[in-house]
């Protein structure tokens, strides 16, 4: 190791070691207490055991909430990156100053607290709320919609306040992208969708890895909106809550969250080499051709 490894790594010891001490023992600590069964909250015992495990997976209700976590967690995944995409193009093509206040328009919800944010769409979308009265005074329906309590709704409401990061990330990604390199393409005859799937695309596609990244770690870890738009059955993290606060069995909330972590990892590994391999693919081609 030469002198300048050596003293990068010394400067990144302080933050190595707050990642091992307030991450790496916490999860270490969880992980211990997962094997730990019909202990007092709190304590970890040497005597291992996989019945927290065992039963969780008796009953199909857990794996349920975690396939139920997972698919809306995709979905709002997809919701975000589409609705991203359109509004980084947007920020994109804009001028400079319209364009300083479209991004104030987009980063100014994610300074507003998450719980005033989904108490807002509470107002709104209740049986009492502004929609319903809305749609009954115009006698398009008869009742209040239950807009509420639903996957649905916990879909909707992760979308708008997850939308902002694909958008940011994949306008940063556009800016590689260069008036010289569309009039060329222009010039050769390609159409809108071909350079949208040959240019804009491919290499946009860290932008769009990254935003997808942190929409879909976010959606599956959403412990706020799920509990108050979908109810606490809607989502995993709000019974892992419910398992450690109400009912004090650590054990089994530990193993709960265990595979949570495990199920996210994987979702964050699967989509990031689904988006990243077919540019990886193309780039190599290009190369070739060179």
């Amino acid at each position: 190791m030469n002198r300048h490894s050596s003293g990068a790594l010394y400067l990144l010891a302080p933050a190595l070691l707050m990642v091992v001490v307030l991450l790496g023992l916490p999860l270490l600590m969880i992980a211990v207490n997962s094997f730990n069964h019909g202990t007092s909250p709190g304590e970890l015992s040497l005597n291992l055991s996989i019945e927290n495990y065992l039963d969780i997976f008796r009953d199909d209700f857990y794996p349920r909430v975690l396939a139920r976590t997972l698919m809306s967690s995709l979905a709002i995944t997809a919701l975000t990156l589409v609705l991203g995409f359109l509004l980084a193009l947007k920020l994109w093509k804009s001028r400079p100053r319209a364009r300083m206040l479209l991004m104030m328009i987009v980063v100014a919800p994610l300074l507003i607290s998450v719980v005033a944010r989904t108490y807002g769409w509470l107002l709104v979308l209740g049986e009492k709320g502004a929609l319903n009265a809305l749609l009954l005074k115009v006698g398009m329906v008869d009742h209040p919609v239950k807009f509420l309590f639903n996957e649905g709704a916990v879909i909707f409401g992760l979308t708008h306040l997850l939308v902002a990061f694909p958008a940011l990330s994949i306008h940063a990604s556009l800016d590689r992208v260069t008036d010289e390199i569309l009039e060329a393409a222009q010039m050769a005859g390609a159409s809108a969708w071909r350079i949208f799937a040959d240019i804009l695309l491919p290499m946009t596609i860290p932008g769009v890895a990254v935003g997808a990244t942190f929409s879909f770690t976010l959606a599956m870890s959403a412990f706020v909106t799920p509990a108050l738009m979908g109810g606490e059955r809607s989502a995993l993290a709000p019974l892992i809550y419910q398992k450690y606060i109400v009912s004090y069995d650590w054990g089994f909330g530990a193993g709960l969250a265990m595979i949570f972590l495990i199920a996210a990892l994987v979702g964050t590994v699967a989509i990031t080499a689904a988006l990243t391999t077919p540019y990886r693919k193309r780039l190599a081609a290009l190369r070739l051709n060179t």
